[in-house]
């Protein structure tokens, strides 16, 4: 059997969970997932910060999470659940059982309210930190990717396109 060599984009978050660097190779193969019985997560903080969630938030990230392959240790983000019009990462802090599992209508998904301190040696404070600089070379990727379009924009509209590029590039010049 020949195997196949493919180069595919995978985002920071992605490559977090995986424990890759960027531009390293990973190889790929069918996992043995389980289905849930329960799950458990926490929003990954600095700590100090507090959280406060509404009723129902259980039954969202299920929604949000459904079939999704996940195991212990992986930060995730939810669709539509944002704080001051950023994402939320959550870490995976128990599943039942252990191992690589996806969520179903019957898994009970519970969210803690206190935020996740440690996992895999990592303190909150240092995956939050992480999520974040992912979060900048992501979008410093797209600024990249799209630098070329916005150069070739005329007029007041491409000034201000460039200007919040600018703005982009230096906010996270700001947080590396």
């Amino acid at each position: 059997m020949t195997k196949a060599r493919r180069s595919f984009w995978i985002d920071g978050l992605v490559r977090q969970n995986a424990k890759v660097a960027l531009g390293g190779n990973v190889t790929v193969r069918k996992a043995d997932v389980r289905e849930a019985q329960e799950i458990v997560l926490a929003p990954v903080i600095e700590k100090g910060h507090k959280m406060s969630f509404g009723h129902g938030l259980d039954n969202f990230m299920k929604r949000g999470l459904f079939k999704r392959p996940l195991i212990k240790g992986d930060i995730v983000i939810v669709p539509g659940i944002v704080l001051l019009g950023g994402a939320v990462p959550f870490a995976v802090i128990r599943t039942k059982p252990e191992g690589m599992v996806r969520i179903i209508d019957e898994t009970e998904v519970t969210v803690r309210e206190e935020p996740f301190y440690e996992i895999d040696g990592l303190t909150s404070d240092e995956l939050y930190r992480a999520f974040v600089d992912r979060l900048a070379d992501r979008l410093s990727d797209i600024l990249d990717e799209f630098g070329v379009r916005i150069d070739g924009i005329e007029g007041q509209v491409g000034e201000k396109a460039r200007s919040l590029a600018r703005r982009v590039r230096d906010l996270l010049r700001d947080l590396q």
